[in-house]
């Protein structure tokens, strides 16, 4: 369950993740979508609590840095790709924020709403 804090930035509670969740290390690795197939985010391994983001929406790729507090990562985009993406939903491209509950990511927008999730891949 989550809760929303100014600012849109949603929170995980305590009681909502398990051990794995909320080691800093919990979010380092490769997330992939459902659909579009070819949609996924890599996010190294925090160091001081941030870290480098990379991935594609499908069709652009994306980069950015995040920085953890507590069990969310605040994504700042970096550069990424502009192509025109005729049938592809580029609806990573708008992620703020992400929450990592066991094998799945829960992806949100900078109004706090979640937009998606991506499953951790093995």
């Amino acid at each position: 369950m989550s809760e929303y804090q100014p600012g849109g930035r949603p929170r995980l509670q305590a009681s909502a993740v398990g051990p794995a969740a909320q080691a800093p290390a919990a979010i380092a690795g490769t997330w992939r979508a459902e659909d579009p197939a070819t949609a996924f985010l890599t996010f190294s391994t925090p160091a001081a609590g941030a870290g480098h983001m990379t991935g594609s929406d499908g069709c652009n790729g994306v980069q950015g840095r995040y920085t953890l507090q507590g069990d969310t990562a605040t994504i700042t985009r970096g550069f990424s790709t502009l192509k025109a993406c005729l049938g592809v939903d580029t609806w990573l491209a708008g992620t703020t924020a992400v929450t990592v509950a066991g094998d799945t990511l829960r992806v949100f927008d900078s109004h706090g709403e979640e937009i998606g999730t991506l499953r951790r891949e093995r």
